[in-house]
Order: C-alpha cells, then structure tokens, then sequence
C-alpha cells in the first residue's frame, strides 16, 4: 500500500543514480510512468520533450556541495505516456556536512500527480502557515498543478481577489514566487502526512537494490 500521503520521494547523486526512494516513486518508475531507470542504469524520463531532468538535477546536487551552501530549488514537468497529465517533479538540494573530505553531491525529487487531488484539510494549512479556510482552497488548487487563473475559476473568486490571497500566502510562507509556493506546500505537506504515516510503520523511504553499480 502506497503511503498516504500520495507524493513519491527519490534521492539521486548528480549522475542521476538512484540511492533512495519511497514505494510511490518505485511505482512510478517500475511502470515507466514518465520515469525509468534506463539502459545506462540512471534516472530518465521516458518523453521526449521539456526541461532535461539529467541537468536539473545535476544542478541541485552540485549546488548541495558547495562552500557556501547554496539552495537549489526548481519544479519541472515532466512529460507520461498516453497523453496523462504531466508529473511535477520538485528538484532541490540537500545540504549537509561530511566530516571527512568533500560533501556527498545529492538531489531531493518530490514528484506529484497532478491528476490527483491532494485534499490537504484547512488544519494541515493552519498549522504550518496560519492560512485562512480560502487560502487553504487556493493553496490546494495551486498543488494540484492548476494556474492562478483556474484556481480562481474553480473557486469562483476574481483574479484580484485570488492575488490578493497569494500575496497574504507569500507574506506568510516566506516566499515571493508562486513556483516557489507550490515547491514548499508539496514538500511541507507530504512529509507532514509521513511524518504521521510513520509514526504507524517504518520509514516510507527504502534503499533500493544495486544495478550494476
């Protein structure tokens, strides 16, 4: 059973080479689901077709290495098979220190289905932001990869009113870009559902098998 909290987490070096992930990315993957572990054993995207996954993540993982602990954030879509909904995928670093010679070059990839709603409730929201029950709304609508303008179609607010709100979500998050929102919401609240989900069973991140490495 997947874990609740519906959002797959990989952990790759900058050669792309899998080193960790939770059993939703291990789906994802073993289905070829807009991600494989290709002929060269590396992470790949099985579409042809925006952002290079292989560059982004790079980027991230050499950011994670540098002196002066630079943070690398960035979501990209990625393209899936028979015309299904783009994955977003959440790129960062990861900072962290080693005690012995140079730091390990690693990338953090949160990877959602926006096909799938989230329903993260207006106490998840609360708690972490101080979100207002419309904001809660908005936010939801922002992770489960809608525009401004949907979002605030779906809700049936004015466009002015919805900025008015994600203003007020900015203020309150810390962030001033709206990519930058989404990335934060997504990975606050998925290890927020496995938090919970672990106080129940093991961690939900798993080392995966060696392939040829």
């Amino acid at each position: 059973m997947f874990e609740p909290c519906g959002i797959g987490f990989l952990v790759c070096d900058d050669q792309c080479n899998v080193l960790s992930a939770n059993e939703v990315a291990q789906h994802i993957i073993s289905r070829r689901d807009g991600l494989e572990i290709n002929s060269n054993e590396v992470l790949a995207t099985t579409e042809e077709g925006g952002e290079s996954l292989a560059d982004v993540v790079a980027q991230a993982a050499n950011a994670s290495a540098l002196k002066n602990r630079t943070h690398f954030r960035r979501a990209i879509a990625v393209l899936r098979p028979q015309r299904k909904r783009a994955l977003t995928i959440v790129v960062q670093s990861v900072q962290q220190t080693a005690p012995f010679g140079d730091p390990v070059k690693l990338a953090l990839l949160l990877i959602t289905d926006a096909t799938l709603s989230h329903d993260v409730n207006v106490g998840d929201f609360r708690r972490l932001f101080g979100f207002t029950a419309v904001e809660s709304l908005l936010a939801n609508q922002l992770m489960e990869g809608k525009s401004l303008d949907e979002s605030c179609g779906h809700l049936g607010i004015r466009r002015s009113t919805g900025c008015s709100h994600l203003r007020r979500m900015f203020k309150k998050t810390g962030v001033h870009q709206q990519s930058h929102l989404v990335a934060l919401l997504l990975k606050s609240i998925g290890l927020l559902r496995c938090e919970s989900d672990a106080a129940n069973k093991a961690s939900g991140i798993v080392l995966l098998p060696a392939r040829g490495r």
